[in-house]
């Protein structure tokens, strides 16, 4: 479809975070006319504030009014994990696109298949405490046995990011300060950033009694 243009946004936390950016940046140069290329980033600041922040239905709102016009919208196509999807999959729905014409890929298997937490027993005890640092705010939280660290937070009501739940997406990255941890699955973390102490906490069991992570070294 030689005639067809296309927009990508691509959500991140930083530049350096970008996977295939110069893949992306070759891609736009070769297609100058055809291709325009959006980085929203989630801890970097912009000169473009529309494109700081996190990439969520929020944000898509207010692309779609300052710098998207839905008449030039025919298709969209969006990736990542199933909150994003279900909230973007809605806001392009609300604002006037058919639903025919909304295209998704999931990070992880399954029409709205989040792993399900661990079902903790009422009169369980912690095999771990996990002491927190996010947002220059540290907490403790007791982490049952088989339970993933994000999962405990979830249990006892702590607000920590996450997204994909799969190991997919890094939004749960954390630094590991202290203690060991286990992970079941990681397919987004690089080799030198587990080298580094960096974990995914939706995949972390601690296998010491303490652990100490940090989000806002991450």
């Amino acid at each position: 479809e030689p005639r067809s243009r296309f927009m990508l946004f691509y959500g991140n936390r930083t530049t350096d975070s970008i996977m295939f950016r110069t893949e992306l940046e070759d891609l736009k140069d070769r297609y100058l006319s055809r291709l325009s290329v959006f980085h929203v980033l989630s801890r970097e600041e912009q000169d473009i504030p529309a494109l700081n922040g996190r990439f969520d239905a929020e944000k898509v709102q207010r692309l779609m009014r300052s710098m998207v016009p839905l008449g030039d919208v025919d298709h969209a196509f969006v990736c990542g994990p199933q909150p994003m999807i279900e909230g973007l999959e809605k806001v392009l729905a609300d604002i006037g696109l058919p639903r025919d014409r909304i295209h998704v890929e999931r990070f992880t298997p399954g029409v709205g298949g989040r792993p399900r937490p661990v079902i903790v027993p009422a009169a369980a005890t912690a095999a771990a405490i996990a002491t927190v640092i996010h947002d220059g705010m540290r907490s403790d939280i007791p982490v049952m046995e088989g339970e993933a660290i994000i999962d405990a937070a979830i249990r006892t009501g702590r607000n920590l990011p996450f997204a994909c739940k799969g190991g997919m997406c890094c939004t749960c990255r954390a630094r590991l300060l202290e203690g060991r941890v286990e992970m079941t699955v990681n397919y987004s973390l690089e080799p030198w950033e587990t080298d580094a102490g960096y974990i995914l906490t939706c995949q972390s069991h601690p296998l010491t009694e303490r652990v100490v992570i940090d989000y806002d070294h991450a």
